[in-house]
């Protein structure tokens, strides 16, 4: 089972569905909000990918350490001090297995599934870097730098619109506060369209905003966008200058 979820997580009903006839051992983690003089702590998430990330890496411990089962259940949204952030449960016939298995699990999760925290509290907010092999809590200690803030929840969105329309678009995005900032190009546009080849003017929209509001941005433009089928393509902001993408986070909402 993986679940990526906002709901307080029940590690007593996955202990539950982990017992079995041929289970020996069953080990649990529970990573929880440290007080590190933070106030709380805001968790997101690329549901899909991150879904599909620990289903992975699920695998991967099964296969390796001969897991009979593997669950794993991370939240994400505003969570207090001492609120929990993750839970995973694995079992096998011996209590080695269990415990290689549930380790293999919660380092690859901090070193591979999209999921980003940030930090908040009395002296404003910060986001989390992800660390490879780090041990429980570890990963909180560590300080994005200032000029390279790597693998956060910041998105490009890019959008072709014919020049009537590209300015209301981006007009309408930013003051709804779905993206930070628009820049608008003018380009020229070479395509096929109806098996007839297509040489025009277009306005290229570069969207700078969050992976939470994605979902939004794309309904909202192809609501405003008047062609049949409009260019919407989502790329990850892979680094950048962290006051800038601060700022962002604190534009969208």
């Amino acid at each position: 089972m993986i679940e990526i979820t906002e709901r307080e997580i029940s590690l007593e009903e996955m202990v539950q569905r982990a017992k079995g006839e041929g289970s020996g051992a069953i080990v649990t983690f529970l990573g929880t909000v440290r007080d590190d003089g933070i106030q709380m702590m805001e968790v997101e998430a690329f549901h899909e990918a991150a879904e599909a990330e620990i289903d992975l890496i699920r695998s991967e411990a099964m296969r390796s350490f001969g897991l009979l089962s593997a669950q794993v259940v991370h939240r994400t949204g505003r969570l207090a001090v001492g609120e929990s952030i993750v839970a995973i449960v694995c079992s096998a016939p011996h209590r080695a297995e269990a415990f290689e298995g549930c380790r293999y699990i919660i380092d690859e999760l901090k070193r591979r599934a999209p999921i980003w925290k940030k930090e908040r509290g009395e002296n404003g907010e910060r986001w989390v870097e992800a660390s490879s092999g780090n041990r429980d809590g570890d990963v909180e200690n560590a300080r994005p730098q200032e000029m390279n803030i790597e693998s956060g929840p910041y998105r490009v969105v890019l959008c072709t619109a014919s020049p009537q329309n590209g300015e209301e678009i981006a007009k309408s995005l930013v003051e709804e506060h779905l993206a930070a900032c628009v820049n608008i190009s003018r380009v020229k546009s070479c395509y096929l369209w109806d098996s007839k080849l297509n040489l025009e003017h277009e306005e290229l929209l570069i969207i700078k905003t969050k992976q939470s509001s994605i979902e939004r941005i794309i309904s909202r433009i192809r609501e405003l966008h008047s062609y049949e089928l409009p260019e919407i393509i989502v790329l990850p902001i892979t680094s950048g200058y962290g006051p800038y993408l601060d700022w962002i986070s604190q534009s969208v909402r």
